[in-house]
């Protein structure tokens, strides 16, 4: 087991490097979006610098979805309850009280549906420079 835990670190590394080399990774920021039954708070527009992270956190009574038009990344160590999708990333049922988390790496407009039950509350993630 020792061994597998030392190699961890450089098989991490290793995904990282396999993409696209990417000048800096760090994350800088990370903005929480609550989801209620009726809105989102802090608003439905979200800015943050590039390479932030979105934590989205489920205050209804129902489970959640989010559907983003952002990509992935798959070697995010800070991407928790999301897949690729075919218009870009969909979260898992999240429960009430539990959360979601995306990272964005590009500037943009990036639009979001939450949807708890019947109710779809949109919203939109603009990243700016990075800070």
């Amino acid at each position: 087991m020792p061994r597998i835990a030392s190699s961890l670190p450089f098989l991490l590394l290793a995904a990282c490097a396999s993409e696209a080399p990417i000048q800096d990774h760090t994350h800088r920021i990370t903005t929480t979006v609550s989801i209620t039954d009726t809105a989102l708070m802090p608003g439905a527009v979200v800015p943050i610098p590039v390479f932030s992270t979105v934590v989205w956190r489920n205050r209804s009574t129902r489970p959640a979805e989010i559907a983003v038009t952002a990509a992935t990344c798959g070697s995010c160590e800070t991407v928790m309850g999301f897949t690729p999708a075919d218009d870009g990333a969909r979260s898992v049922a999240i429960e009430p009280g539990a959360v979601a988390t995306l990272c964005f790496h590009q500037e943009g407009h990036f639009n979001f549906v939450a949807k708890t039950g019947t109710k779809a509350l949109q919203g939109t993630i603009v990243v700016g420079p990075a800070r």
